[in-house]
């Protein structure tokens, strides 16, 4: 009975360590999939590995396009300001504004979205 015991525990022993292997094996796979996926994709000099370098070039690429994306916004904003939609808006929020100063529970900020909707509303109704 006792060798039996030992047998079976030995056999225990046995199986996780089996499962440990197994599972640091997994994991290691895992880790290796994962750096080939990240170099493969972030590598940008072909060297076949992640360095400083790439970084550097992701970094400027990323520049260039937030420089790229803030000129076209500066460009559609500056088109859209010159719109009569954009003006009368513009003017009705200033007069909102001004008329909604003494007003309490109103104030300044409530009295120009109130005016520019406003504004919008006449330029849009207009014929």
């Amino acid at each position: 009975m006792k060798n039996q015991l030992i047998n079976i525990a030995n056999g225990a022993k046995q199986s996780a360590s089996n499962a440990g292997s197994s599972i640091s094996s997994a994991l290691q796979t895992a880790k290796n999939s994962a750096v080939t996926v990240a170099t493969t994709i972030l590598d940008q000099d072909g060297d076949g590995k992640l360095d400083q370098e790439d970084l550097k070039q992701l970094t400027q690429k990323g520049l260039n396009l937030a420089k790229r994306a803030a000129t076209e916004v500066a460009r559609v904003a500056s088109e859209a300001a010159k719109s009569d939609l954009a003006k009368d808006s513009a003017a009705a929020a200033v007069v909102g504004a001004a008329i909604a100063v003494p007003v309490p529970l109103i104030g300044p900020a409530a009295g120009a979205a109130i005016g520019a909707a406003l504004g919008a509303y006449k330029n849009l109704t207009k014929k």
